[in-house]
């Protein structure tokens, strides 16, 4: 918005880029609440004046509304991200395997991707080999006994 023609609208777009700005770097130092309380109260005036326009303004407005509440969750739980970097990065060796993968044929297949994806990512976070986690599994499987040649005499 902060591109526009409209002037409007540009002002929005930079008044709002300026506080979400703010916002993101009191992750690296936390203000004082009286910051935060004045904050607060310019972002729900910004709010309020651009709300009931008949553009998108109006749009990103009440966006910005419903999600005042959790704007800031960063600074009250320790280790919370302000940016969703951490989640994005996570996803990406999965959307680059579906995109060269094409993807799996069916609902099945679906399931054990997300799955063994899942496994490998939490096992990268923690620092464990993926393979300590799905061999076992894999070894139960194969522990299955598949009929030997003698099983098979009364075949033709």
């Amino acid at each position: 918005m902060a591109e526009r023609k409209d002037a409007a609208l540009v002002h929005f777009g930079k008044r709002a880029a300026t506080e979400l700005t703010r916002l993101i770097q009191w992750a690296h130092a936390p203000p004082p609440r009286a910051e935060v309380a004045t904050w607060y109260a310019r972002m729900g005036h910004l709010i309020a004046r651009h709300r009931n326009r008949k553009d998108e303004a109006s749009t990103f407005a009440r966006h910005l509304d419903a999600e005042m509440g959790h704007l800031w969750v960063f600074l009250l739980e320790e280790g919370v991200d302000p940016t969703n970097n951490r989640a994005e990065r996570t996803l990406r060796f999965a959307v680059l395997w579906r995109r060269m993968m094409q993807g799996s044929f069916n609902e099945k297949g679906d399931r054990w991707v997300e799955r063994i994806l899942s496994l490998r990512e939490m096992c990268r976070l923690r620092g464990l080999q993926p393979s300590r986690f799905s061999s076992r599994p894999s070894r139960a499987l194969f522990k299955i006994k598949l009929p030997t040649s003698h099983g098979f005499r009364g075949l033709p």
